[in-house]
């Protein structure tokens, strides 16, 4: 049997950010798994460097060689709800942003849908962890590519949020990037993992 899956903007964003938290009872849960890229604009790459802040990943999340600006998630764990209302997926390791003894350090990273955003468990220099909301997000589905298993994401604009802004303020006595403006762009290829082809309508 094949079954048809209605998507809304807010649920693509599963593609590209996402959580491990439980999923809410909408309907059956479907596990997936994938990858993510999320690379640093220019104006936000510049404005780190100016500030002498150096960006490094956190295993098993990798900077790119061949785009040291540009940071790889694997994606491992996390499950949606049909129709795709609910849930996400995480991505694995973690990113920190460093000047000598000063660093903002985050891991954990999930997204929610229904109000697009990205949290993660921060620890500025040194302290104990505390859950903030990193970067916000829309989607605008030119984006998005939809297959009968999967959906890929390319260039999705992602902006620093409020908590984000705190943290580097706080951690380095001046954020060089302001609330609002865009950090990061995100690539991702998320496949479900379903027992049998489901067809995607979109």
């Amino acid at each position: 049997m094949r079954r048809a899956l209605a998507w809304t903007p807010v649920a693509l964003v599963v593609a590209v950010l996402g959580t491990s938290v439980a999923v809410a009872a909408v309907g059956p849960t479907v596990p997936v798994r994938g990858s993510a890229g999320l690379c640093l604009t220019g104006p936000a790459a510049a404005a780190l460097e100016d500030a002498d802040i150096t960006m490094t990943a956190t295993a098993p999340a990798s900077i790119d060689p061949a785009a040291p600006t540009c940071v790889r998630f694997p994606i491992t764990h996390g499950k949606v709800s049909l129709p795709l209302e609910d849930g996400g997926a995480m991505l694995d390791g973690g990113l920190a942003f460093v000047r000598e003894d000063k660093k903002v350090e985050l891991d954990g990273f999930f997204g929610h849908l229904g109000n697009p955003r990205t949290t993660a468990k921060a620890s500025i220099n040194g302290t104990k962890k505390k859950q903030i909301t990193f970067l916000r997000y829309a989607v605008d589905l030119e984006h998005f590519s939809v297959g009968a298993r999967r959906v890929a994401a390319r260039n999705v604009r992602t902006v620093l949020a409020d908590d984000g802004y705190a943290a580097f303020d706080k951690a380095f006595d001046g954020s060089p990037l302001r609330a609002g403006e865009d950090v990061f762009t995100v690539g991702a290829t998320t496949v479900f993992v379903l027992p049998e082809p489901h067809e995607v309508t979109w």
